[in-house]
């Protein structure tokens, strides 16, 4: 009989989601340990900090005017972040070798885009609730580019889903690297959907806004998150050209 030892009967770590560095990639051997030891306690701390933060964000909202309007944006808003921040994690820890707590930005990867989900979640049930307790007309009233905003997030809803199903251990080892990575690579599709919806519909800078919207739009948070998301395409880019140069070099 032959025996097998546990590390070889362990599925090799897939790479992240749109194609970042697996573990082993980045993380010497003798760190792996550590790193699993590492995602035990850190995921769920991300997902209790998550909790508390949207707490204080809704307890806040409280005292507004419209509070419903004020934490829906809220969410909307943390949600593209999270996304975005989930999203870079791999493409910076490529490019940038040296970084300093690569093994935690590593365990913290699933997380994020884990809460990014709830968040988005949180943000259309704060939208569809007060609509559907009024008249759930008021979902067509403001015309056919808000239909169409509305369309583009269900959409970005529906491809976060399976992503942040499958950002389990027990969902890698039952789907297999190759097909994990693939699935993930819906992030590509996801983030100029969710940066579209929030351009046409979002409460904060959209340009068609809701009826119950009546603060003035920041277009500072627009340019924040399109220099985010174009720094992501940046990193993307080097990584490509990095790993380009080592296959041909």
């Amino acid at each position: 009989m032959v025996r097998t030892s546990a590390s070889a009967a362990e599925p090799r770590p897939p790479t992240g989601a749109a194609g970042t560095l697996s573990l082993r990639e980045v993380l010497p051997q003798s760190n792996m340990s550590q790193h699993r030891a590492m995602t035990r306690w850190m995921q769920p701390a991300l997902y209790g900090a998550a909790a508390i933060t949207a707490g204080i964000m809704l307890i806040t909202c409280l005292r507004d005017a419209a509070p419903w309007v004020s934490v829906r944006e809220l969410y909307g808003l943390t949600a593209l972040a999270l996304l975005l921040a989930s999203m870079i994690v791999g493409p910076l820890l490529a490019v940038l070798t040296r970084i300093p707590l690569k093994g935690h930005l590593l365990a913290s990867r699933r997380a994020l885009g884990v809460c990014a989900f709830c968040f988005a979640l949180a943000h259309v049930a704060f939208y569809i609730m007060p609509v559907l307790s009024r008249n759930w007309h008021e979902i067509f009233a403001p015309g056919a580019w808000w239909i169409v905003g509305l369309s583009l997030g269900a959409i970005a809803l529906a491809c976060m889903a399976p992503l942040a199903w499958t950002s389990r251990n027990a969902a890698v080892a039952a789907m297999g690297g190759l097909r994990w990575k693939r699935l993930h690579r819906l992030v590509y599709v996801l983030l100029p959907i969710a940066l579209l919806h929030a351009v046409l519909v979002g409460s904060d800078f959209g340009a068609h806004r809701a009826p119950d919207t009546k603060s003035e739009p920041d277009m500072g948070a627009l340019f924040f998150f399109l220099g985010l998301s174009a720094a992501w395409l940046l990193l993307v880019f080097l990584r490509w050209r990095r790993r380009a140069a080592t296959k041909h070099g």
